[in-house]
């Protein structure tokens, strides 16, 4: 029984580690959806959240809070795609 809740713990870490991943990629479409809007920024959230980490890192800040900066970065201009 016991190591049938290892499995199971372990098959539920493999499903979080995907959803997170393809929340991540998600993110990133929306984001490069964002930057096609206007050709004169193309790449910029990508290079905004490139660097917002680097600079979480040198803060000492934990994975997480990078996770969670590299996110709102790359979503900073998403008010972007509604505006002609």
């Amino acid at each position: 029984m016991a190591g049938d809740i290892e499995q199971f713990v372990e098959q539920l870490k493999q499903a979080a580690t995907e959803n997170h991943d393809l929340f991540l990629g998600s993110i990133r479409m929306l984001a490069a959806a964002i930057d096609e809007k206007d050709p004169y920024t193309r790449g910029h959230s990508g290079r905004v959240a490139k660097f917002a980490v680097i600079v979480g890192q040198q803060l000492g800040l934990p994975a997480p809070e990078l996770d969670k900066i590299r996110i709102s970065a790359l979503l900073h201009d998403v008010g972007k795609i509604g505006v002609g």
